[in-house]
């Protein structure tokens, strides 16, 4: 299972996402750790949600050495079709979902489709976009607090945020957690052990968070008036 965030700001591109990957079938199911991002090119993010269809897709795109135009939002239809192509050349079962984001001539973008149902490419237009388990929380938290002004450090401790969250509470969603970090012509993919403060902060944003609702406080309902 995977749940990855993708947040645009208006010069970087923030994703993030969990590592943990299941593997069987109703007799038994195993798990184990494997990272869920993929640097296209220069500066395109890339990474894929529900089967492991998706992974096998993008390392069939990757292994031709197959190039797309680098303005993103020129590209990212040619890939999505390119995946679209593999995907029913290979006669693949499953549902599996892509999100890629890039540069263009207007900045940031990020791209999301899936397949078998193939409509096409949708662009992001909140700046803010999920795939895969655990994706309504987590864009809970994108929707309610993302800023394309942030800071590239508010917005990776946000992106990061929405995955720690959903991987305390879904157990399809495991740490650890993996980030990457685009500007344009640069990808930078920082695994859990680079990401210590930010793991740091997203521990005492749920500690204070809880602490809210479980401390004394003064009650906003008067519960000892009796009832008319």
């Amino acid at each position: 299972m995977t749940l990855i965030v993708g947040l645009r700001g208006e010069d970087d591109l923030v994703f993030a996402s969990d590592t943990l990957v299941w593997e069987g079938a109703n007799e038994g199911y195993y798990i184990s750790r494997a990272s869920k991002l993929r640097v296209i090119g220069q500066d395109w993010i890339s990474g894929s949600a529900g089967t492991g269809v998706g992974a096998d897709v993008q390392a069939q795109i990757a292994a031709g050495q197959e190039v797309f135009d680098h303005d993103i939002d020129g590209g990212a239809p040619a890939y999505a079709l390119r995946t679209a192509q593999l995907y029913r050349k290979s006669r693949y079962v499953g549902e599996t979902s892509f999100l890629l984001g890039g540069f263009g001539r207007d900045g940031p973008a990020i791209y999301r489709w899936s397949l078998p149902e193939f409509s096409g490419p949708m662009r992001s237009r909140g700046g803010r976009c999920a795939i895969g388990v655990g994706q309504h929380g987590a864009m809970y938290l994108a929707a309610a607090y993302h800023q394309t002004s942030m800071t590239t450090e508010r917005r990776m401790l946000l992106a990061y945020f929405c995955v720690y969250e959903a991987a305390r509470h879904d157990p399809r969603v495991g740490a650890p957690i993996e980030l990457a970090v685009a500007s344009r012509g640069s990808v930078t993919i920082l695994a859990e052990t680079e990401l210590a403060g930010l793991r740091r902060e997203s521990e005492a944003l749920a500690n204070y968070i809880a602490d809210q609702f479980s401390s004394k406080c003064q009650s906003v309902v008067d519960f000892s008036l009796e009832p008319r």
